[in-house]
């Protein structure tokens, strides 16, 4: 079966090869077809290789040529490289202007310029931004500080009065009692900062109850702070029950001492004996002092020792004048004897006795002493 399937196909292959061959072997005469032309397909021309573009280079100069705030000066002096800065302005200043200038002009741009609200805190910080033309940033900042005044007060003192509370110059608040007859006070302060001026308001007429008395202290550039004294004025009534719980109080602290002396005997006996003691001095230099001063037994000593001269001049025969005389009062310049001599060769003595007057007793008992120390003597 595969044979016949072969030579099969071999007959049909023949016959599709040799048909042409055949067919023109029985017409000799038929003009063979022409072969066609085949039409060269022209060869494409090269394309011509386009011209490299040049690459551009973009500037990246991000500098500051210069940096400034107008009527101000900045801290450290400006250099492009450095980018912080410091700014002192004085407290009352709320605005600034900004100034500065790119390194690359033509193709930089700077922002943050111009005029700048200050916050009310104590720095803020001021950013100046420089774009290069290839988008590349550089950011400069300056930190604005406020200088800080000096509003404290450094005294606070009212004439004749005392606050309640002790002085600090950062406590702004202040009570003051008064009593009813004080009606007006007057209030001596001064600023730390003698620059700043202080204006005090109130207290030139105080009413019965809570009065407001305020200190001002304000700079130059119109900052303020206020002090706030709290004056209280008694009425009458209050007074006079003040005063009086003051002595009942008073009276109390001496009991209440009186007691706790009791309370230790040690103390109390001391005590007690050192009372006694000059209870007893005292009496008795009362005593003397009046026994001394009783003029009768002061004229009695002073007869008893008239007596005792009388006695003394007897013996010597002094003459009868001493005997009827009260007293003998002489003269402190007057010799009553010249001389021991004297007395010897003499039978009589005579004395010069001069009008009686009032003159002290203490002058008398110096005469009678005297005339009694010269008769010891002889």
């Amino acid at each position: 079966m595969k044979n016949k399937l072969k030579i099969l196909t071999m007959v049909l292959l023949s016959t599709i090869i040799f048909m042409p061959v055949v067919c023109n072997a029985l017409d000799p005469d038929a003009t063979p077809s022409p072969t066609p032309e085949v039409t060269p397909t022209p060869s494409p021309s090269p394309s011509p290789t386009p011209s490299a573009t040049p690459e551009v280079v973009l500037s990246s100069d991000n500098y500051l040529k210069s940096l400034s705030v107008d009527g101000f000066t900045l801290n450290e002096t400006f250099s492009k490289t450095t980018t912080k800065y410091t700014l002192t302005v004085p407290s009352s200043t709320t605005k600034i202007v900004v100034k500065a200038e790119a390194n690359d002009s033509e193709k930089a741009t700077v922002s943050g310029i111009g005029t700048v609200t200050l916050y009310s805190g104590s720095s803020t910080i001021v950013k100046v931004s420089v774009k290069a033309e290839d988008s590349s940033i550089k950011t400069y900042t300056i930190e604005v500080k406020k200088e800080e005044s000096n509003l404290n007060l450094q005294t606070l003192k009212i004439k004749g009065q005392t606050l309640n509370e002790t002085f600090d110059p950062e406590k702004l608040e202040y009570t003051m009692d008064v009593e009813y007859d004080i009606e007006t006070i007057a209030i001596t302060a001064s600023a730390a900062d003698s620059k700043a001026t202080v204006t005090t308001t109130g207290g030139t007429v105080l009413k019965v109850g809570e009065n407001i008395v305020t200190v001002v202290v304000k700079d130059s550039y119109g900052n303020k702070k206020t002090y706030t004294i709290t004056v209280t004025r008694k009425d009458e009534e209050e007074e006079q029950t003040t005063t009086t719980s003051t002595s009942e109080e008073t009276s109390k602290e001496v009991t209440d001492t009186l007691t706790n002396d009791k309370e230790n005997p040690i103390k109390y006996v001391l005590v007690t004996i050192a009372s006694l003691l000059l209870i007893t001095i005292g009496g008795l230099g009362i005593y003397f002092y009046i026994k001394t001063s009783d003029p009768a037994k002061k004229q009695k000593k002073l007869e008893k020792k008239r007596q005792k001269l009388l006695e003394k001049a007897n013996k010597l025969n002094v003459s009868n004048e001493v005997k009827e005389s009260p007293l003998v009062e002489v003269e402190d310049k007057e010799e009553i004897i010249d001389s021991k001599e004297d007395i010897n060769d003499q039978d009589t003595l005579e004395f010069q006795q001069p009008t009686r007057t009032s003159r002290m007793a203490r002058h008398d008992d110096n005469v009678l002493k005297g005339i009694e120390d010269l008769f010891e003597d002889k």
